[in-house]
């Protein structure tokens, strides 16, 4: 198969300036990379070019946290309040029992994104780990969550005594041979050139620029190359022909599923999700991986250890999750493991009245409202939307851009058989009283 071909002709059809693709199969290696790191400039995207990988660096943070594990530094199940004073203190209302396992596989409870991030650590953590702002209880369900990465960066700062920065990739990149760039962040440098985001309208492509806080680093600061993907996935099932900074036991658990049959699980995300990594079934075969999107940038990776193979791609435009779904298929590997979120099964039916009312995560909102007719209409961040309700009170939306892409969500019942949660892309959004 001609990949360079391939990655220029879908980088037209979806509108992307620049990418990377990397492929590890049947022990062979290419990788492949083509237009420009910022549109209208000329610069041209090489293999050593780094992209912003957005989501795709918790992972990463999870790999050194588990390094701590391994050194005996942090038990997986202890509560954090051991490890950082900020949540041992007299603070009244802070969430302290929350642990490692729970925040790595998104089940600690915690809020999707962090409030004021242009703060103190202590202060941060006063402002979002408190128990009564919880959209669910540690445990119960997963919702996922930028701010535990970044709870777990600092425990990871607190135990070594170096920055996050420092410690990926002092403890774990560097012996791989990678250098990284940080899109934020004291450890936010130049070494090597980097592709900008761009996001594609009616009037072309347009340069947008990157914006992270210092303290969400952990979830999502790191740009690499797809390169570099594929030799971090080929490390986490121990080739021989890299250094693997885990042992073999610490990998595999990362790669196991956390989530029990009374843990609502990662709707429209995966199928499962372990210590820093989603899981993706194909029958009976298990992809691991994770994506990330950053500001007008898309970056994804799956592996399968069964069977040594890992693909890896890096766009600087937010359409370049839509060409991942066509390289996938392209390449053989499918729809099962995409993980973008395909329309829910079954045919469209009306919505039940009670699911109508407001749904709160953090400062995110939700307002759901059902028609005489069981139309139901969702405002997302402010834009009233109708969306597609079906079977089992799962509903499909359609892509915000106009895209071909779509997000699956659902509502949740309690045990008495009221609805309690709203579920959007993985993220858990808790029914609030409308007198609030």
């Amino acid at each position: 198969m001609d990949l360079r071909r391939l990655l220029g002709e879908l980088m037209r059809e979806h509108g992307v300036p620049g990418a990377q693709l990397a492929l590890y199969r049947e022990g062979e290696f290419a990788a492949v990379a083509a237009g420009e790191r910022v549109h209208g400039t000329g610069e041209e995207v090489t293999g050593h070019t780094a992209f912003p990988i957005g989501s795709v660096t918790k992972p990463f943070t999870a790999a050194v946290a588990m390094l701590l594990v391994e050194d005996g530094d942090v038990e997986p199940d202890a509560p954090f309040a051991e490890y950082l004073p900020e949540l041992g203190s007299a603070r009244p209302g802070l969430h302290r029992d929350m642990t490692l396992r729970q925040v790595l596989s998104h089940t600690a409870g915690l809020v999707a994104d962090p409030v004021s991030p242009n703060v103190t650590r202590a202060r941060w953590i006063a402002e979002n780990c408190r128990a009564a702002d919880m959209p669910a209880p540690p445990g119960k369900y997963f919702s996922y969550s930028n701010t535990g990465y970044v709870l777990a960066g600092h425990v990871v700062e607190s135990v070594l005594g170096m920055s996050w920065p420092e410690a990926v990739e002092s403890v774990l990149l560097r012996p791989l041979g990678i250098s990284p760039v940080f899109v934020s962040g004291p450890g936010a440098s130049a070494a090597r050139p980097r592709a900008g985001g761009h996001v594609t309208g009616p009037n072309g492509v347009r340069p947008v620029v990157q914006s992270l806080s210092a303290i969400e680093a952990p979830s999502g600061a790191l740009a690499l190359s797809a390169t570099d993907l594929v030799t971090f996935a080929r490390s986490q099932w121990g080739d021989p022909a890299l250094p693997s900074p885990l042992t073999p036991e610490s990998a595999g658990r990362m790669r196991r599923g956390q989530l029990g049959s009374e843990t609502a699980g990662p709707y429209g995300m995966a199928d499962d999700w372990g210590l820093g990594w989603a899981l993706y079934r194909d029958g009976d075969r298990i992809w691991g991986g994770h994506d990330g999107t950053g500001d007008g940038t898309s970056a994804h990776l799956r592996f399968r250890p069964d069977a040594a193979t890992a693909v890896a791609l890096t766009a600087n435009a937010a359409t370049g999750s839509a060409l991942w779904a066509d390289l996938l298929r392209e390449l053989g590997i499918g729809d099962a493991v995409t993980g973008l979120g395909a329309g829910s099964a079954g045919p469209p039916v009306p919505a039940p009245p009670d699911l109508a009312g407001r749904y709160v995560n953090g400062t995110g909102e939700f307002r759901a409202d059902v028609g005489a007719d069981g139309e139901l209409l969702l405002t997302i961040d402010g834009e009233r939307r109708s969306v597609v309700h079906r079977e089992g009170a799962t509903f499909t939306v359609p892509d915000v851009g106009g895209g071909r892409m779509s997000h699956r969500g659902r509502f949740l019942r309690d045990e008495q058989g009221r609805v309690s949660h709203l579920q959007l892309a993985g993220r858990l959004a808790n029914r609030a009283d409308d007198r609030d």
